[in-house]
């Protein structure tokens, strides 16, 4: 999600198409605060903090591409302006002619992340349906809505759901018969 406000004011700005009249290296840089309203905007990004946009990305990527020596988030702590590496986003092809031509990917990558969300929320959203219907039916047939439990408790679910029915077997199991429990500060 870091990604997606830097890779739209990029292509906001005019730097994709190449309608700016300045290169992108001269470009003043995105606005932090307009950056961060814009992330907790997007799905999924209303409780995000602003490390995630500061270092969170930057540290998964040197982790998995340690020896490309730069970050994909360019940032100036004093005037609190972002960046996107450009040419992380300028892809480079040599064609069977002996040419090389450069894609610029940035509108991809919007896609492919636009898509992988959308497929995410489906995938939730198809979860909490099953969910309701499940707790009709265990109402009259308990052996579906065992058989729904041990569904999503497979290694292939995502970990979320994973975690959602675990807690939920666990107050089943500990928590129905037992007082809640309030700790005093």
């Amino acid at each position: 999600m870091d990604l997606i406000p830097l890779i739209e004011d990029y292509i906001e700005k005019g730097f994709f198409d190449n309608t700016n009249e300045i290169p992108y290296s001269q470009y003043e840089g995105a606005r932090f605060s307009d950056l961060f309203a814009r992330q907790r905007q997007l799905p999924f990004g209303s409780k995000l903090q602003n490390h995630a946009l500061n270092t969170r990305l930057n540290d998964e990527f040197k982790k998995f591409y340690p020896s490309e020596g730069k970050e994909p988030i360019v940032r100036d702590v004093a005037t609190q302006r972002y960046w996107i590496q450009e040419d992380l986003l300028l892809i480079q092809i040599r064609h069977k002619d002996g040419t090389d031509h450069v894609y610029n990917i940035a509108k991809a990558i919007i896609d492919i992340i636009d898509s992988y969300v959308a497929r995410k929320q489906e995938a939730f959203q198809a979860f909490i349906d099953t969910c309701r219907k499940i707790a009709a039916l265990g109402k009259e047939d308990p052996k579906h809505a065992i058989d729904f439990v041990v569904q999503q408790l497979q290694p292939n679910v995502d970990a979320r759901v994973f975690e959602i029915v675990s807690f939920a077997v666990l107050k089943a199991k500990y928590g129905l018969d037992r007082p809640t429990v309030r700790i005093r500060s």
